[in-house]
């Protein structure tokens, strides 16, 4: 699940889930390559056939969120109309969006009545679009009964990749209700391209990972990876490019241990634009080290009777390595395991004066399972 070395650790590789559901990004590729040429609004032109009927329908508002995009592209001039057609196949290219290897078309300069009403189109499609029911039919009789909803994919995601989140290893996917429940939740996704910036990717699932709300919410936002407000084009790992491994290294600073700051976290390779842009989407050295300077007491006192039992510094080293890798192996079932497998993999590689000196340094509270951290004494 995770490759474990003793210097750093990679966050988990993720695998696609397939779904029915693209065929609602189908519908919006056949609307717009023929939006582009077409004079008037001509819904048997401009749509499949068998989608008429949803749009038709007069309890969604799809036939007016097409309608205004359609009324905006006959106004482009035909130079805009050709950057139009390739900004909607580079939003469908993630891949090689994030490797940098076609263009970000820039959407900036569309008038502001297109962009509004383009964006309007994408979020409709991806709030409403995704949970209608004459959509969902559409889908399964294109595509097959695969993973019709949201929370249907979502749960195969989980149950193929894991119940942690892919981009910090820190929190679990967002909670939800049971399955024995009517009411469900909406699961959190990070378009991992945003959408108000790729608006053609709004529901294309290259683009459409799960992940938990603080990575989505709080941490990410609306930052594009593969573009820095500052500095311009970046490159990003593709998440489903497993080629690619994101890491981190963890390092004891004695100087720190007053301010009770002392692990300093960095990237892998501090020097490599996908990692140094994994730290500027999703803020990932503060956080982890936040959760590090605040529980690596306790995270090493779960092991500490364990490790202490040998009596050589090269056999405690051999219990911190495999108690690591016994953390690397659940890593996407339980939470900060990716990140106590790593402080355990460091301490495997520390020094003996150091390790030591930590190791006596935590001593079990006269109450059960509860610890304390005494002043340690550095050689």
């Amino acid at each position: 699940l995770t490759c474990l070395k003793k210097d750093c650790l990679m966050l988990f590789p993720i695998n696609h889930v397939d779904t029915n559901m693209v065929y609602l990004n189908d519908v919006l590729k056949h609307f717009l390559l023929k939006a582009i040429v077409l004079n008037q609004y001509r819904k048997a032109n401009l749509f499949p056939a068998e989608f008429i009927d949803v749009h038709d329908n007069k309890k969604n508002a799809i036939d007016k969120k097409f309608k205004t995009v359609f009324d905006q592209i006959k106004n482009l001039s035909p130079v805009q109309k050709k950057q139009l057609k390739r900004m909607y196949f580079n939003h469908q290219r993630t891949k090689r969006l994030c490797q940098d290897g076609v263009l970000i078309v820039d959407f900036s300069g569309f008038p502001e009545a297109f962009k509004k009403a383009l964006k309007a189109l994408g979020e409709y499609l991806y709030t409403s679009g995704l949970k209608n029911a004459q959509i969902r039919n559409l889908a399964s009789n294109k595509y097959g009964d695969k993973n019709s909803t949201l929370h249907e994919h979502w749960l195969e995601f989980k149950r193929i990749n894991g119940a942690v989140c892919c981009f910090c290893g820190i929190q679990d996917y967002e909670e939800q209700l049971p399955n024995s429940t009517k009411t469900k939740w909406r699961p959190a996704y990070d378009h991992y391209l945003p959408k108000d910036k790729y608006p053609f990717a709004a529901v294309n699932f290259k683009n459409l990972i799960p992940c938990c709300y603080q990575c989505n919410s709080k941490a990410k936002g609306v930052v594009d990876p593969c573009n820095c407000d500052k500095s311009g084009r970046k490159k990003a790992k593709y998440p489903f490019d497993n080629t690619i491994s994101l890491g981190l290294k963890f390092k004891f600073i004695k100087e720190n241990l007053a301010a009770k700051k002392p692990w300093v976290v960095e990237l892998k390779d501090e020097l490599d634009e996908s990692h140094q842009t994994w730290n500027r989407v999703y803020k990932i050295k503060d956080r982890v080290a936040s959760r590090l300077n605040s529980n690596y007491v306790s995270w090493l006192s779960l092991h500490h009777s364990d490790v202490i039992c040998a009596p050589t510094m090269v056999g405690r080293k051999a219990i911190l390595l495999q108690k690591a890798q016994e953390l690397a192996n659940e890593a996407t079932q339980q939470r900060e395991y990716i990140h106590q497998a790593n402080l355990l993999a460091t301490l495997s590689n520390t020094s003996d004066g150091i390790l030591d000196s930590i190791l006596q340094a935590i001593k079990p509270d006269p109450s059960p399972a509860v610890y304390v951290f005494i002043e340690m004494d550095f050689i």
